[in-house]
């Protein structure tokens, strides 16, 4: 399975900047949905009990520059956290709704590097 998420920095009045240098201190967060990717391997579902072991074995990650150069994660560079969310359809509007709060997995990426911090 393969996602990509490609982030933009932001100045301090949440405009897009295009002129950030490596010393800037940016915070992005993005999103991958894996859901046709789980699907397609063969899971029995898309419950937790069976999608969290799956992504605590299999999933895996990489950053790399515009460039092409691939980074090595450090401490506080990079956290990885699995999240799911349930949604429906809504009748109104036909958009999707969460049913409730998200989920958090911390231990599908925990211990590794750029994994999450507090499994």
């Amino acid at each position: 399975m393969h996602g990509v998420f490609t982030g933009y920095g932001y100045d301090d009045y949440g405009g897009a900047s295009n002129n950030n240098t490596e010393e800037e201190d940016v915070t992005t967060e993005g999103y991958v949905r894996l859901n046709k990717a789980l699907i397609g391997a063969g899971l029995k579902s898309l419950l937790p009990e069976d999608v969290v072991p799956f992504l605590t074995n299999e999933l895996g990650w990489r950053v790399q520059k515009t460039s092409g150069e691939v980074i090595t994660p450090e401490t506080n560079f990079l956290e990885v956290m699995v999240v799911s969310v349930t949604l429906e359809r809504s009748a109104e509007t036909g958009f999707p709704k969460p049913l409730g709060p998200p989920m958090q997995y911390p231990e599908c990426t925990a211990g590794r590097p750029g994994g999450c911090s507090n499994p």
